[in-house]
């Protein structure tokens, strides 16, 4: 196929809802409309992409129907690069890594507050029936009860297997920023900024929700090799979890944005990696956030 440059003309479908992706764009110039449910009754405008943002970022890990429908608004020049081909594409555009991770990792991170925000909204009306007559409540879940409404393609599952394999391509390959932390360190707080993500190489991790507090909850159960703190990727985005060592000699690899461009030119395949893990993260959480919204919107009688 080919990374190739296409041009579309106001109003031309750039990608349509339904179809099965194997690459992901970049908007060279101009901008375009993200469309759920397009050409529906309750056709919804969902997002606006300008110049330099990539789209399409879900197919980064394997063959995926695309959710939304994107429209060019204007004249709009769009670079399509296959999933397979994201060596060549960075080989040309080094600098482009990081805007690329930084998308993803913010799309993880805006995905996760979304989904959170839904799972309470769903909690309070699952456990009081006076909830479901507050319309205050009601008046918050009205836009995850739009997206469900308006989304006619139905999320599946990606394969871990193409995960997996990035991962097996790279094992026992660092970066040499190695970390070690004893049982009951706090690697990161939640609410604190940070610009780095990391590697569980060995040892235990587990992420925590209001560490130490009465309503503590914990996430995620992390063990080798697994991801994580990509959400604070961005410089001076606060963390959404507290990381915390569950094991004495646990050993990470902090990774930071200045890393990337040498961690391509020595090992492309653990970029590779990085990318395929957080399309996975945001496949995952795009699929638990629309299940949820399906619930909220049956209990509602939408």
């Amino acid at each position: 196929m080919g990374i190739t440059e296409k041009t579309f003309n106001s109003g031309e479908i750039i990608i349509n809802a339904g179809d099965i992706g194997r690459s992901f764009f970049r908007l060279v110039e101009g901008s375009a409309v993200v469309c759920a449910g397009y050409g529906q009754k309750d056709q919804l405008e969902v997002a606006v992409i300008e110049a330099g943002e990539y789209f399409g970022e879900m197919a980064i890990i394997d063959e995926y129907p695309r959710s939304a429908t994107v429209l060019a608004k204007g004249t709009v020049r769009v670079i399509e690069i296959p999933d397979d081909e994201m060596n060549e594409y960075f080989s040309f555009n080094p600098d482009q890594i990081i805007v690329l991770i930084n998308h993803l990792g913010n799309r993880v991170r805006t995905t996760t507050v979304e989904y959170n925000e839904a799972k309470t909204l769903l909690n309070k009306l699952q456990s009081s029936d006076s909830a479901r007559k507050d319309t205050s409540l009601i008046a918050r879940i009205k836009s995850h009860l739009d997206l469900h409404h308006s989304n006619r393609v139905i999320p599946t599952e990606p394969s871990i297997a193409a995960v997996r394999k990035a991962f097996e391509n790279v094992t026992g390959a660092t970066s040499g920023k190695l970390e070690s932390y004893m049982k009951g360190d706090v690697i990161f707080k939640e609410g604190q900024a940070g610009n780095s993500m990391y590697i569980l190489h060995d040892g235990k991790v587990i992420l925590y929700g209001n560490y130490g507090q009465a309503d503590e909850l914990m996430k995620s159960d992390l063990v080798p090799f697994s991801f994580f703190g990509e959400t604070g990727f961005s410089a001076d985005e606060p963390r959404i979890v507290t990381a915390v060592a569950e094991a004495d000699y646990t050993c990470i690899e902090r990774i930071s944005p200045d890393d990337l461009e040498l961690m391509f030119r020595s090992s492309p395949e653990r970029i590779d990696m990085i990318l395929r893990y957080l399309s996975y993260r945001l496949r995952m959480l795009t699929i638990d956030f629309f299940n949820t919204c399906r619930q909220l919107t049956d209990i509602c009688g939408k």
